[in-house]
């Protein structure tokens, strides 16, 4: 009797009859590219997607020139906001800025990891215990925005919000 097998494997058909291999082949339709192949390819996808994400991303650390410096600096559980350009600082009081104004925000921490973040303005900086972290914004539109800390800072993690006031440049 003749017995056909496909190993699922390598796609290999063969016929085996009373136990002696007569013939071994391709499946049809079926051809497997060569190992060298396979990682060229795959080599080649990566060389694709890594140029222009080295761009994208180098564009995006690239810090503007800054109409205003602000200094945010988490401490539990609360936020300390000093305007470096007029020497003044408040707490846990909302961020005010000016709209269609660049800002740049060095993010540090006094006790332990935060990270501010503010969904419409696509800002989520971490906040580490002597380090400073750098982010920017530009908001065109004014009116108030609301963030909270997205790092899991102590007991009282859920009451660290963050409140920004975006006001006309007249203001």
């Amino acid at each position: 009797p003749r017995v056909s097998h496909t190993s699922p494997k390598f796609g290999l058909r063969s016929e085996i009859a009373s136990g002696v291999e007569l013939r071994a082949s391709r499946a049809e339709g079926f051809a497997l590219p060569s190992n060298f192949a396979k990682y060229a390819l795959g080599a080649a996808v990566l060389v694709v997607l890594a140029i222009p994400s080295y761009w994208l991303i180098r564009d995006m650390e690239t810090m503007p020139e800054a109409d205003i410096q602000v200094k945010i600096e988490g401490r539990q559980y609360f936020w300390i906001y000093e305007y470096m350009d007029f020497e003044f600082s408040i707490s846990d009081e909302p961020l005010i800025v000016p709209a269609n104004t660049t800002v740049v925000a060095n993010i540090t921490s006094g006790d332990v990891n935060h990270a501010w973040w503010v969904p419409a303005f696509g800002v989520k900086m971490d906040a580490v215990p002597g380090r400073i972290t750098q982010v920017w914004f530009n908001v065109e539109e004014e009116g108030w925005y609301k963030g909270q800390c997205a790092e899991l800072c102590g007991a009282a993690h859920a009451l660290m919000l963050i409140d920004v006031w975006v006001v006309s440049p007249e203001e």
